[in-house]
């Protein structure tokens, strides 16, 4: 393995019992601990190298062609929703594609900027009164570092907005949008 960064659980219990040991541990992380969910998915995207994974992925490609094979001959779907989300954020992460997010003043959006930041998902803009995203960013106990933060009262300093803006109005014009 030379120096593959791996994650280890030493323990001088056996497999069994280690694994039931943690199963029976508490758990203080809840659906709203947002942040701690967060810098633990950054924290494993940044520590756990790849090439463990890669190591295996040979093996696994053939069980997924073979998988593949028995869905085509028993009418099977494809891969589940788990896989499928890893993938498509790994997929960002190395794209790091520009999104902006124009409604900062929700509390919402806020909370998303921080995650998509977080996990270093893409880059990102946030449009909305410096204020009212303060407040947001307080209330939720978030960091928004990464972000760029645009003062919707303050527009004129960035012209490339306006461009984005009709790209945008062109492309869903026809779904409704109106400018």
């Amino acid at each position: 393995l030379g120096r593959v960064n791996v994650p280890v659980i030493a323990s001088r219990q056996d497999t069994f019992e280690t694994i039931s040991t943690i199963k029976a541990t508490p758990v203080f992380l809840t659906a709203d601990s947002i942040e701690k969910i967060s810098l633990t998915c950054s924290l494993v995207d940044q520590h756990l190298d790849e090439r463990f994974i890669d190591m295996f992925i040979d093996d696994i490609e053939e069980d997924r062609e073979e998988e593949a094979k028995e869905r085509k001959e028993t009418g099977g779907g494809d891969i589940g929703p788990k896989l499928f989300q890893h993938f498509m954020l790994g997929k960002a992460r190395s794209l790091q594609k520009t999104i902006i997010l124009p409604e900062g003043n929700d509390i919402r959006i806020v909370e998303a900027a921080s995650i998509l930041a977080t996990r270093k998902l893409c880059k990102v803009l946030l449009l909305g009164t410096p204020s009212v995203v303060a407040d947001h960013k307080t209330k939720l106990g978030v960091e928004l570092d990464g972000v760029t933060h645009i003062d919707q009262d303050d527009l004129e300093r960035f012209p490339q907005l306006e461009e984005m803006a009709e790209a945008l109005y062109e492309a869903r014009k026809e779904k409704g949008m109106t400018k």
